[in-house]
């Protein structure tokens, strides 16, 4: 055990090769080689990272559909991207930015822990752009390229509608 500095002493080794371990709770543990002979001190020094100082972040999501700069696209949109996490452990959630280019109204769907969500409601000829943010937890945030694409346009509905007032259509 370490003192209130971090310092440690142990005596009375026998003379030989020696791996001595540090351990803390939140740190990786360490392993340094010691080599003890008599009458010469042993210095061991430790530097220990956080445990999540190995871990790394989720790979930048590439955003497959609605493709870049696609046309007609239905109002009831499927929205898939690509982004792996190679920490095994890691739960990745995903944050979807939609902005509507004719309002400026960003729209931001959050904890999406799948790489497929579908929007609906989307405004008739409107081009919209998307981006998608992994986030593990651990590492910054990463974000994928910004995309675009434009809805289909307003139907043409042939439904004519009629009243009748005092014998008048």
């Amino acid at each position: 055990f370490t003192n209130e500095t971090g310092n440690f002493r142990i005596e009375n080794v026998n003379i030989g090769d020696y791996s001595v371990q540090a351990q803390k709770t939140d740190l990786v543990t360490e392993f340094e080689p010691a080599s003890v002979q008599e009458g010469v001190t042993v210095n061991v020094i430790f530097e220990l990272q956080p445990d999540n100082a190995d871990n790394v972040a989720p790979t930048i999501p590439i955003l497959i559909a609605p493709a870049d700069n696609a046309i007609d696209v239905p109002t009831e949109a499927i929205f898939t991207w690509q982004s792996t996490d190679p920490d095994p452990f890691d739960e990745v959630e995903y944050t979807l930015q939609l902005r509507n280019d004719a309002t400026n109204e960003i729209e931001n769907i959050t904890g999406i822990s799948d790489t497929t969500i579908t929007i609906n409601d989307l405004a008739f000829s409107t081009k919209y752009f998307w981006q998608v943010k992994a986030n593990d937890g651990v590492n910054p945030e990463v974000n994928s390229e910004i995309s675009s694409f434009e809805t289909v346009a307003n139907p043409n509905n042939r439904i004519l509608f009629v009243r009748e007032l005092n014998g008048n259509n």
